[in-house]
């Protein structure tokens, strides 16, 4: 008689030696009487319509088609087809759906306890089928309507008794090879973790150096980018200019405070480091309160205002000796006649005086015409 319908049990996901191992091209599994989803060994039913497997039981094998994964938590066990297989003592099969009573149909002898028998289910068009041998022969046992209809994500198989399951599939994953890379560890399998290193001289700048073969034959892990070290690029700010830059290990930044603006602290030169860094400190330039008119000149640092104020002094310096005064002491012969210094002032304060006379002269009709109106 078929056993009661089992409440999925979880399994634990773990590495495929955990639940299956891969045998001369095919996948083998041992079941038990707790559900063991697919997955933990590459296979899942994204994707694809059907899939083909040999199972060596006596009775009682089942395999669940679901949405969710085990671990998902669900009413029941809603979206997820059960196909029973030999159930019955080997004498009946069928496929139910969430709480639906199973329809079953004579299937004597379909299981063998003593060889592996080959078996498919596909599930397209909203119809569920169970068939034997090959999909390709199309040899159906047991046909059910999906209904109602829902993606079918994940498998998971069960047996009554422990018993071992093989699955033609190809779940290796391809090697993939990097530029500037070496590889440490090849395992294309399922689950297998592949371990790259960068060459001599690079340095991991993104990616993963160890990745992992995951269902569907893809890599789980971004492909590693091994590029030669250099420094993080310097870009000018409002108050940085950078002159010029070599962001390979051992190359020189040079910076400059912008117009304006003074070294409050940090470095203006620095060097790249073996650790692709900049030594030395970001400068910081803050802006001048009362910046000089001469907008040519651009000072960093004290020390080169001080040297600039040095250079003009010495353009500014007046040396007595280049007068024009001290040249004329030289050349020319001092006249101490009182009428030669006499007359250049009598001249000089006349003019002054003259000069006030006029401007009396042309305010002095408004002025008499205020005073005599009273006007202030």
């Amino acid at each position: 008689m078929e056993r009661r319908r089992p409440v999925p049990v979880i399994v634990p996901v773990c590495l495929c030696a955990c639940l299956g191992s891969f045998v001369h091209g095919y996948i083998q599994l041992n079941s038990s009487d707790s559900y063991q989803q697919l997955s933990t060994v590459c296979i899942n039913a994204v994707g694809r319509t059907y899939i083909e497997f040999a199972v060596k039981a006596s009775t009682d094998v089942h395999v669940a088609l679901m949405t969710d994964d085990l671990v998902t938590p669900r009413d029941d066990i809603s979206q997820f087809y059960e196909v029973v297989i030999g159930g019955w003592s080997n004498a009946r099969s069928c496929i139910r759906a969430q709480n639906v009573s199973c329809d079953e149909i004579d299937t004597p002898g379909i299981l063998d306890s003593n060889n592996f028998v080959q078996l498919w289910i596909g599930w397209e068009n909203s119809i569920v089928q169970l068939g034997q041998g090959l999909h390709a022969q199309q040899t159906v046992a047991v046909s059910h309507v999906q209904v109602p209809p829902y993606d079918i994500n994940y498998l998971a198989v069960m047996t009554h008794y422990p018993s071992p399951w093989r699955f033609n599939e190809d779940t290796n994953c391809t090697l993939e090879e990097f530029a500037n890379t070496e590889i440490l560890i090849n395992d294309t399998t399922c689950n297998g973790i592949t371990q790259y290193a960068c060459a001599d001289g690079y340095n991991l700048t993104s990616g993963n150096l160890s990745r992992v073969c995951g269902i569907g034959q893809q890599w789980i892990g971004d492909p590693p980018v091994c590029l030669v070290p250099r420094c993080p690029e310097v870009l000018s700010t409002s108050a940085v200019t950078v002159l010029s830059q070599d962001t390979h290990i051992g190359g020189r930044l040079f910076l400059t405070c912008t117009q304006n603006h003074v070294l409050l602290s940090g470095d203006l030169s620095r060097t790249c480091l073996s650790s692709a860094s900049w030594d030395g400190m970001d400068p910081i330039c803050e802006a001048c309160l009362c910046p000089s008119a001469v907008t040519s000149y651009q000072f960093n640092t004290t020390e080169e205002l001080m040297e600039k104020i040095e250079e003009m002094t010495r353009e500014l310096k007046v040396v007595t000796r280049d007068t024009n005064a001290y040249m004329r002491s030289k050349i020319s012969v001092a006249d101490p006649r009182p009428s030669s210094t006499s007359i250049g002032v009598l001249l000089g304060w006349g003019i002054l005086v003259s000069l006030v006379v006029v401007l009396l002269l042309c305010d002095a009709r408004t002025m008499l015409r205020h005073l005599r109106h009273g006007v202030r």
